[in-house]
C-alpha cells in the first residue's frame, strides 16, 4: 500500500482554495481527527459527509473518498479500504495521481482489480444485514462483520466488571459501597458500548450509500507516484517534522515506503530525519505482527536485496530484534530468500541469534525445507548443535524435509543422537514420520537405534504409525526388538481405552499384533522379537493374537508356546475355547497345546476345568469337541469342584419341570419351558452323547474322594479327600463318625461343641442330611479298576455297633461311595441319635493312642470320640481331631522352642511290621494349610527344637 496521507496535504492545497469554506472545514476536521487525535470513526465521518455532499467538486470528493480508504486501511479493513480505492480507480479516472496510488494500494493489500465494480454491493448487503438487529445482537455480530478495536476493548471490559460484580454479590450485599461502584462502573461501560454500535451503525449506512460503479482507467508510472509522495511528504515535513517517525496504523512512513520498495521515497525519508532503526508495531501486509519492526525487517519480508542493503548501508541495525526475539536474518532464512540473506551475512548479522524460544536462523532454514539458506549459514559458522528452549536442534526441525537438508547438517557435525526436552532423538521422529530416507540419512551417521528414552523409541514410533520401511532399516542397524516402551503418537484413530491403558509400557510386537499388522509381526519376529513376550500387560503376545488367525500362526511358527499361561494361570488354549473360535483351537493343538490343560488362575469358580469343560459350560461348536477329543482330551477328567465335562452338560439338560415339586415328588404347577430353553438341552444332549461315544461315563468314580450318599434324597457328599502325599487309609466307622459330626472333617480343626446326641441329630448339618440311618443295609459301592463298572459291598453296621465286634470294622478305598439308607418311620417322628449303646461301641472301637515325644520326653496322648452320659441323655462333644495339626496344637505339650515345620510321624505297619516315617509342616499360623494327616493307633510324633 502506497498511499501516504502527507502526499494528500499537497493535493488539497490547491483544491482548498477553489472549495467553499464549509467543504475546506469539512476536510480539515476530517485531518485533524485522522492525524492528531487519531480518532479514525470521527475522520471516516467527515469525509463521508464531503463525499455525498459536493458531487461538484470531484477533487476534493475524491480526496475524501481516497482518505476514507486509507482510514479503513489503517483499522486492517482490507476489505472496506479496497472498495474506496476501487471507487476512486472507476468514478474518478481524471484523478490521476489519486488512481495510481488506489491501483498501488490495492496491489499491495491483495485486492482483485476488476474493470467494474460488482452489481452485488457488499455493503449494502451488510447494512440491509444489520440494520434492524437489536443491541444484543449487534454486539454479537458487529465484532466480525465490521470489526472495531475499541468495540472489542469496551466488551472485554463488560465481561470482566461483570464477572467482579459476581463475585462482590456472594460476599457483600447489594447496598455495600464495592458493589455500588462496580454496578456504576458497568453501566458506564454499557453506555460507551451503546454510543460505539451507534457510530458503527451509522458508517455502515453511509457506506451502503456510497458503493457506485463505473469503467477502470489507467494511472500514472510508479516514479510519478513516489515523486507526488515524496511531494506530500515535503509539505508534512514543513507543517509537521515530528511525523515523520510517528506511526500511522501500525507502520511509520520510512517503512511503509520500505514495504512498498519506493527506494526513492525511502532514500528522501532517511534524508530529512526518518531513523533507519526506529521500529513500529508491524509491517504493512504481515498478517502475524511481531512488534518493534523496524524497517530493515520490513525489507527483509519484502524480500527486497536492493533495499536491505541501502537500509544496512544506511546504518540499519543487522541484528535488530522483534518483541519475541526474531532477527532479520532469521526471517530472512525462514522465508528462503537466499540473495538477501547472503546480504545480511556479509554485514556480520549474527548466524546464532536466538529468539525468546531459543530458535535460529539454522533451525528457521531447516524447518522451511530451505536447502540452499542451510548451506549459507553453515558456511557462515552456524552452531548445528545448539539447543532451543525445547531442547530441538536444527536436526530436529528438518525431519519431515527432504534428506538433503538432513544431510548437510550432518555433514557439519550435527549430532545425530541428541535428545530434546521428552528424551527423543531426531531418529525417534523421523520413524513417526514415514520419513525412510531420513531415518536412512540419520542411521548411516551412527544415530543409536535405541537412543533416547524409551517414550517413543524409534522402533516404537515407526511400528505404531505402521512404517515398516523405516522399522526394518531400525532393525537392520540393531534396533531392540523387544524394548518396552510408551509412544505418544500423533494417531489417535484406533487408540481405544484398552490401547490407552497399555500405551506407556508396551512391546512393538504387542502394539504390532494390536494394530493387526500381520507383515510388522512378521518382521519383528524375523529379527527376534520374543513371541512369548507377556511385559505390556502380564499376559503372553499369543493372546491378543487369538482373534488373527494369520498373526496367531506365524507367531506359533516363530516359537510361541501354545501352553501360555497368563500370569494368573489361566491357558491359552481355554482363553481359544472360551472365544468359540475354531481354527484358532486347531493352530494351538496343532502346535502342540496340551488337550488336558487345568485352569489354575486364581480366586476362579471354574479353578481346574479343562478346554472340554469351558466348551461343555458354552456348548460350543462341535468341531471344538472333535478337535480336542481327537487329540487326547480326557471327557472323564474331574474339576476341582468334582464336576466332568459331561457333568456339566447334564445340567444343562435337566427339565425345570421337576423344580416345582414339592418335598414328595408331586408336581405342583406347570412350568413354561422356552423355545430357546428347548433348544438348549437339545445341544446339550447331541453334545453329551458325542462324550459318549468317545468314552465318557455317566457314573465316573471319583478316585480322590471316598463319598456318602443317600439315593432316595439324592444327597451326596465329600467325606474324606485325598491329599497330595496320599498318607491315609480311612474305615467306614471312621466316615460315619465324621459324617454325624463326632469327628473332625477339616484337617484344620473345627468347632467343638457340647450338645444332647438327639438335638445333634435333629440340629447338625451333616447329621440331620442322613437321619434314620439303615444301618443294617449300608452299601459300599466300589468301582472297578477302569472305572466302568461297579460293585456292591453290604454292611451289617448295626450288629457291629451293637456286638462292639471293631474288628468287623470295613477299610474304604479311594472312589467308593458308602450309601446309607433311611429305615422306615413314621412321618412326624424325629430322628433321636444314635443309642446310647450304639456310640459306647463307637467310641471304643475308634480309640487309639499316640505318643508325642517333645524335647526328648514321650507323652502318651489318647484320641476318640467324646461321648458323655448325664440324666439319661448321652451328650456329643462334636468335631473330636484325629488329624495331626489339631492334636498336636490341643495337646499342651509344644514349647517355644518346638520346630513345628519338621514334624515326623513314625508308624508301624500292622501286616508287616515295618515301619514308615513322614516328615511334615505344621507350622502354618492361619492354619490355612495344614498337613491332612490322619493319625492312627500307635502313632509316634516327634516334635524337633528350633536350630
Amino acid at each position: 500500500m502506497k498511499t501516504k496521507w502527507c502526499i494528500l496535504m499537497l493535493l488539497l492545497a490547491a483544491a482548498f482554495a477553489r472549495a467553499q469554506t464549509n467543504l475546506t472545514a469539512l476536510l480539515q476536521q476530517g485531518l485533524f481527527e485522522e492525524q492528531a487525535n487519531r480518532n479514525l470513526d470521527a475522520a471516516i465521518s467527515n469525509y463521508q459527509s464531503l463525499a455525498t455532499q459536493f458531487d461538484k467538486d470531484r477533487q476534493l470528493a475524491a480526496t475524501a473518498i481516497f482518505r476514507l480508504g486509507e482510514c479503513y486501511r489503517m483499522q486492517g479493513k482490507t476489505n472496506e479500504a479496497a472498495r474506496e480505492y476501487q471507487r476512486i480507480v472507476n468514478e474518478f479516472p481524471n484523478q490521476s495521481t489519486l488512481v495510481t496510488l488506489s491501483h498501488q494500494n490495492l496491489a499491495a493489500i491483495g485486492a482483485p482489480q476488476s474493470a467494474a465494480t460488482p452489481p452485488d454491493i457488499p455493503e449494502a448487503k451488510l447494512w440491509n444485514r444489520v440494520k434492524d438487529l437489536p443491541q444484543n445482537q449487534l454486539e454479537q455480530v458487529l465484532p466480525t462483520l465490521a470489526p472495531d478495536l475499541l468495540l472489542t476493548s469496551l466488551l472485554q471490559q463488560r465481561d470482566a466488571a461483570e464477572t467482579k460484580l459476581a463475585e462482590l454479590q456472594n460476599f457483600y450485599s447489594p447496598q455495600t459501597p464495592d458493589v455500588k461502584s462496580q454496578k456504576s462502573v458497568l453501566a458506564a461501560i454499557n453506555e460507551q458500548i451503546s454510543e460505539k454500535i451507534n457510530g458503527i451503525m451509522e458508517a455502515l449506512k453511509l457506506r451502503a450509500e456510497l458503493a457506485q460503479t463505473t469503467a477502470p482507467t489507467g494511472g500514472p508510472t510508479l516514479a510519478q507516484a513516489q515523486e507526488v509522495q515524496i511531494a506530500g511528504f515535503q509539505q508534512m515535513i514543513q507543517n509537521s517534522p515530528d511525523l515523520i517517525n510517528a506511526p500511522v496504523g501500525g507502520s511509520t512512513p520510512l517503512v511503509k515506503a520500505v514495504s512498498d520498495g519506493l527506494l526513492k521515497v525511502a532514500e528522501y525519508l532517511l534524508d530529512h530525519g526518518a531513523g533507519v532503526n526506529v521500529s513500529c508495531p508491524r509491517i504493512p501486509g504481515l498478517l502475524d505482527p511481531r512488534g518493534d519492526v523496524t524497517p530493515l525487517m520490513a525489507a527483509v519480508v519484502a524480500g527486497n536485496k536492493a533495499m536491505t542493503q541501502f537500509l544496512i548501508d544506511r546504518g540499519a541495525d543487522v541484528n535488530a530484534k522483534t518483541q519475541n526475539g526474531s532477527t532479520p536474518l532469521a526471517i530472512a532464512a525462514g522465508k528462503g530468500f537466499q540473495a538477501v540473506t547472503e546480504v545480511l551475512l556479509a554485514n556480520k548479522a549474527d548466524v546464532n541469534a536466538r529468539d525468546s524460544n531459543g530458535q535460529t536462523p539454522l533451525m528457521f532454514a531447516a524447518s522451511a525445507g530451505h536447502l540452499e539458506v542451510v548451506k549459507l549459514l553453515l558456511a557462515d559458522g552456524a552452531n548445528v548443535n545448539l539447543k532451543d528452549t525445547l531442547g530441538r536442534t536444527a536436526l530436529n526441525c528438518a525431519i519431515g524435509n527432504p534428506p538433503e537438508i538432513m544431510q548437510a547438517l550432518l555433514h557439519a557435525g550435527a549430532d545425530p543422537n541428541t535428545e530434546d526436552n521428552q528424551g527423543r532423538t531426531p531418529l525417534s521422529y523421523a520413524s513417526e514420520r514415514d520419513n525412510s530416507e531420513v531415518v536412512k540419512v540419520l542411521l548411516d551417521a551412527k544415530a543409536n537405534p535405541n537412543g533416547g528414552k524409551p517414550l517413543n523409541a524409534p522402533l516404537l514410533c515407526a511400528v505404531h504409525e505402521k512404517n515398516i520401511v523405516s522399522a526394518e532399516l531400525l532393525l537392520q542397524a540393531g534396533a531392540n526388538p523387544n524394548v518396552v516402551g510408551g509412544v505418544s503418537s500423533r494417531s489417535t484413530d484406533h487408540q481405544t481405552t484398552y490401547f490407552r491403558n497399555n500405551q506407556w509400557h508396551l512391546t512393538p510386537l504387542w502394539l504390532a499384533i494390536y494394530l493387526d499388522d500381520s507383515a510388522m509381526v512378521q518382521l519383528l519376529l524375523k529379527y527376534k522379537a520374543d513371541p512369548n513376550d507377556s511385559q505390556t500387560d502380564g499376559k503372553p503376545v499369543l493372546f491378543d493374537a487369538l482373534d488373527r488367525t494369520n498373526i496367531l500362526e506365524v507367531l506359533l511358527d516363530s516359537g510361541g508356546d501354545a501352553n501360555s499361561r497368563m500370569s494368573d494361570g489361566w491357558p491359552l488354549l481355554e482363553q481359544a475355547v472360551s472365544n468359540g473360535k475354531v481354527p484358532m483351537v486347531q493352530l494351538l493343538l496343532q502346535h502342540g497345546a496340551d488337550s488336558n490343560v487345568r485352569d489354575e488362575a486364581q480366586n476362579s469358580s471354574a479353578d481346574g476345568y479343562t478346554p472340554l469343560h469351558f466348551a461343555a459350560e458354552q456348548l460350543a461348536d462341535p468341531k471344538i469337541f472333535e478337535l480336542l477329543l481327537d487329540h487326547h482330551a480326557d471327557p472323564n477328567v474331574r474339576g476341582n469342584d468334582g464336576k466332568t465335562p459331561l457333568d456339566l452338560l447334564k445340567e444343562k439338560m435337566k427339565s425345570p419341570s421337576t423344580a416345582n415339586a414339592n418335598g414328595f415328588g408331586v408336581a405342583m404347577r406347570t412350568i413354561y419351558v422356552s423355545p430357546k430353553e428347548q433348544q438348549t438341552e437339545t445341544i446339550a444332549a447331541q453334545l453329551a452323547d458325542l462324550l459318549r461315544q468317545h468314552g465318557a461315563l455317566d457314573n465316573l468314580p471319583d478316585w480322590d474322594a471316598i463319598e456318602v450318599s443317600r439315593p432316595s434324597k439324592k444327597y451326596s457328599a465329600v467325606v474324606f479327600k485325598k491329599s497330595t502325599n496320599d498318607w491315609n487309609r480311612f474305615t467306614l466307622l471312621e466316615l460315619i463318625a465324621v459324617q454325624y459330626q463326632f469327628l473332625a472333617a477339616s484337617p484344620a480343626g473345627q468347632e467343638r461343641v457340647r450338645d444332647r446326641s438327639d438335638i445333634l441329630a435333629v440340629n447338625g448339618q451333616r447329621s440331620s442330611a442322613l437321619s434314620f440311618p439303615d444301618l443294617a443295609n449300608i452299601r459300599i459301592r466300589r468301582p472297578s479298576p477302569d472305572g466302568r463298572r461297579w460293585r456292591d459291598l453290604p454292611v451289617d453296621l448295626k450288629s457291629i455297633l451293637q456286638s462292639g465286634e471293631c474288628s468287623n470294622n470295613v477299610p474304604l478305598k479311594w472312589g467308593d461311595v458308602v450309601e446309607i439308607p433311611e429305615t422306615d418311620h413314621p412321618f412326624s417322628e424325629a430322628w433321636g441319635g444314635f443309642s446310647p449303646l450304639q456310640l459306647t461301641n463307637l467310641m471304643r472301637c475308634l480309640t487309639r493312642r499316640v505318643r508325642i515325644t517333645v524335647k526328648g520326653q514321650s507323652t502318651a496322648i489318647t484320641l476318640k470320640p467324646d461321648f458323655e452320659f448325664s440324666g439319661g441323655y448321652p451328650y456329643v462333644v462334636t468335631h473330636a481331631p484325629f488329624w495331626i495339626e489339631p492334636v498336636l496344637r490341643n495337646s499342651n505339650l509344644l514349647l517355644a522352642s518346638s520346630d513345628l515345620s519338621h514334624i515326623t510321624v513314625i508308624r508301624r505297619d500292622p501286616e508287616t511290621g515295618k515301619k514308615k516315617e513322614w516328615t511334615m509342616d505344621c507350622s502354618n499360623p492361619n492354619f490355612n494349610s495344614p498337613p491332612a494327616f490322619w493319625l492312627r493307633n500307635g502313632d509316634v510324633i516327634i516334635v524337633p527344637e528350633k536350630e
